[in-house]
């Protein structure tokens, strides 16, 4: 199995490459994922990130946050920090497994 990658490992790789499309390649990871990771870093910011950030800490909802700003509550998702930890840990091998599985069955 991979090693466990960290926020730190995901921000160095970004540093060094400078880019988040082959960071993402790089550690394995999606582009919205890596995107989201360096938000809540403070390495990359958008449009919305530093507005929707602020709004949150002072407790507002996805909901009233896109009201706000008149945008969608997916954009409010997309220019935030990632929350969930969980998912940088390497993906597990049923899960490779489903993902051969329904290659295979695309290809038919």
């Amino acid at each position: 199995m991979k090693k466990m990658l960290t926020e730190a490992d995901i921000v160095k790789t970004y540093l060094k490459l400078e880019s988040i499309n082959a960071t993402a390649l790089e550690c394995g990871l999606n582009v919205q994922m890596v995107r989201k990771i360096l938000i809540g870093a403070g390495i990359y910011r958008t449009k919305y990130s530093d507005k929707i950030q602020k709004m949150k800490l002072l407790g507002a909802s996805s909901k009233q946050i896109a009201a706000e700003l008149d945008v969608s509550v997916q954009t409010v998702w997309a220019h935030s920090p990632y929350e969930k930890c969980c998912s940088l840990h390497p993906v597990s091998e049923n899960a490779l497994k489903i993902r051969k599985c329904r290659a295979r069955k695309g290809d038919e």
